[in-house]
C-alpha cells in the first residue's frame, strides 16, 4: 500500500508541470455567452465549425437534436425522437420506437420556395423549465 501511494505521488509530481506548462492558445476558446435574457449566444465566424446536442424528455417522448455550423457556414440539424413506451419487447430499452430526422427532412422555404445556401451568422438557446 506504501509502495502505491509513493508512486501515485511520484507520478503526479512529474506530470503535473508538464500538464501545466500547455500554452493558453492551445486550450479551447468559449464560443457560447451567457445572454441578458438568460440564455446564451454565439457570434458564428467564418470558417468556425463546431457541433454539439440538447438532449429533452418529458413523460411520452425524448428527443436529442444533433446541431452545428459547417466549416462552410451551413446549418447542420439532426432529430432524434424517441416514444419510451412504445417498446418491440417489455423492459428493453434498446426497442424503443424512434426516427431520425437528418439535415434534407423538414427543409427549410422562405415564401414557398426552397432556401437557397444559407449561411450561419448567429445562434441562440434560451431554455425555459416548467
Amino acid at each position: 500500500m506504501n509502495c502505491i501511494l509513493k508512486w501515485i505521488t511520484r507520478s503526479l509530481i512529474i506530470a503535473l508541470p508538464c500538464l501545466c506548462s500547455f500554452p493558453l492558445s492551445a486550450q479551447a476558446q468559449p464560443r457560447w455567452k451567457v445572454a441578458r435574457d438568460g440564455g446564451i449566444t454565439w457570434e458564428v465566424r467564418p470558417g468556425d465549425a463546431h457541433h454539439d446536442h440538447i438532449e429533452m424528455s418529458g413523460r411520452r417522448v425524448s428527443v436529442i437534436v444533433d446541431y452545428g455550423v459547417r466549416e462552410n457556414g451551413s446549418l447542420s440539424l439532426t432529430r432524434r425522437v424517441a416514444f419510451p413506451s412504445l417498446r418491440t419487447l417489455p423492459n428493453d430499452k434498446s426497442g424503443t420506437l424512434s426516427y431520425v430526422f437528418t439535415d434534407d427532412t423538414p427543409r427549410f422555404f422562405v415564401e414557398g420556395k426552397l432556401a437557397g445556401k444559407e449561411v450561419v451568422t448567429y445562434s441562440g438557446i434560451r431554455g425555459k423549465s416548467c
